[in-house]
């Protein structure tokens, strides 16, 4: 018991020694604004009366004159002139001159020199340079393609565009600088939008490839099927691609005749099914071949069960029993 008291009478030694140190700033920091508040006194707080009038070093006759510069009377030819603007009982002296203007800008550091010039800066759009020899630009269609599988024997690289205008931007602002095959499928959601052609817009693409690079094939998809009323539109503009790009050299165009609205999980995106479909076709247009289909066995043919012709199944006449049958026919 006698070192628990001990110990506890050590500690409020402590806590008053801590106490006594506290106390000699806040002393200190009384004895101050004691100090402040008597030099701070309602006399020296309260405004001037209001007949008063301030001095300015600058003659004020007529507030609307044009006064000159200190600095005309020191010889500067400058024309530098001092304009008075009047807000109620205050008058800011405003200066207006080019030098002043330089001042400034040197006192500023480079990180904040403000911007002089005239004309307005334009940002050139910085051009990435792809080296691949195989470009794809797709929708969102292509977005679970695998352009190595599809092109094997080259390097590839995939670039997603869901319109023809952006594949344009970044055909125009890529550089490609080994281009030697280009696949474009674009357009299934510029249909959506009224008044644009898709035919032209796709055309314009293949002139504008082969104005940047003329050694390199272009291989044009055609547009997928579709489970909404757009799908009127899809066949004919097909054909229409199909008929005018035939005239163009190192074009070819990819056809998707196996693909049906039954590839589609809505209305416009490839399923599971349909993505294989979707790149089978496109591999076989890159190596100028065509798509491989399954073959029928000849053996066993496959069944139609809607179409399948039951009368020859059925029994027209008693089931004929043998000689040595343990249940003869019934018979009343």
């Amino acid at each position: 018991m006698e070192e628990n008291i001990n110990a506890l009478n050590k500690r409020c030694k402590r806590i008053e020694e801590k106490n006594s140190n506290l106390q000699q700033p806040v002393h200190k920091i009384q004895l101050k604004s004691e100090s402040c508040a008597e030099k701070c006194t309602w006399a020296s707080m309260s405004p001037p009366p209001p007949n008063t009038t301030e001095e300015y070093s600058i003659p004020t006759s007529n507030t609307f004159d044009l006064l000159t510069d200190d600095a005309a009377n020191k010889g500067d030819n400058t024309n530098e002139h001092v304009e008075l603007k009047s807000k109620g009982n205050k008058e800011e002296n405003v200066e207006d001159g080019v030098e002043q203007n330089d001042n400034i800008q040197q006192d500023l550091p480079p990180t904040v020199q403000p911007n002089t010039s005239a004309q307005p800066e334009t940002k050139t759009d910085h051009q990435k340079s792809i080296d691949a020899e195989t470009i794809i630009i797709c929708d969102s269609n292509g977005r679970y393609l695998k352009p190595k599988e599809l092109c094997p024997d080259s390097t590839t690289k995939y670039i997603r565009s869901p319109t023809l205008s952006q594949a344009r931007q970044k055909i125009e602002s890529f550089n490609f600088s080994n281009p030697q095959n280009l696949i474009i499928h674009c357009g299934t959601n510029d249909i959506e939008q009224p008044g644009k052609n898709t035919t032209t817009e796709t055309l314009e693409i293949v002139d504008l490839v082969k104005q940047k690079h003329p050694n390199g094939r272009i291989l044009v998809s055609s547009l997928l099927s579709r489970k909404d009323e757009l799908n009127n539109k899809v066949p004919t503009i097909n054909e229409e691609l199909k008929t005018r790009l035939s005239s163009k050299t190192k074009t070819t165009y990819i056809q998707h005749t196996n693909i049906s609205s039954a590839d589609l999980h809505d209305k416009k995106h490839l399923n599971e099914r349909g993505v294989k479909k979707f790149a089978k076709n496109i591999k076989a247009a890159y190596f100028n071949t065509t798509p491989k289909t399954k073959k029928m066995n000849k053996k066993y043919p496959p069944r139609d069960i809607h179409n399948q012709n039951f009368s020859q199944h059925v029994r027209t006449q008693p089931f004929q029993f043998g000689r040595n049958n343990i249940y003869p026919p019934f018979t009343p």
